[in-house]
């Protein structure tokens, strides 16, 4: 079975001044910007022979950084490196947290179940 989390993580960590990525949230300020990488969803998303034909996964891609200015560079990198896997952003929304700003990302691909 593809391990499409670590595709994507391989896919997104030559990107230039990224600071770290991961599947948890940066251990501290010094790792920013940062990218945490998570499945959000996996559902069947076509059945034939009463069998899962084609599934659904949704990825979170979360960018951490200390200025808007390197959120907005990570957010450009990011968006035609997860195309180019062939998922499409279907959300987006930021949310600051204590050190650090953060803006969500979710992207959704249609794949053939294995």
């Amino acid at each position: 079975m593809t391990d499409y989390k670590e595709q994507i993580k391989t896919t997104l960590e030559d990107i230039p001044g990224l600071g770290s990525i991961s599947d948890s949230w940066p251990a501290s300020v010094a790792d920013l910007p940062a990218l945490v990488v998570d499945l959000a969803s996996e559902q069947g998303a076509d059945r034939r022979d009463n069998r899962r034909y084609m599934t659904e996964q949704e990825f979170y891609v979360r960018i951490f950084a200390g200025t808007p200015a390197q959120i907005h560079a990570m957010f450009e990198a990011v968006v035609p490196r997860m195309e180019a896997l062939g998922y499409e952003l279907t959300f987006k929304f930021d949310q600051n947290t204590a050190g650090a700003l953060q803006t969500i990302t979710r992207y959704a691909k249609t794949i053939p179940s294995e």
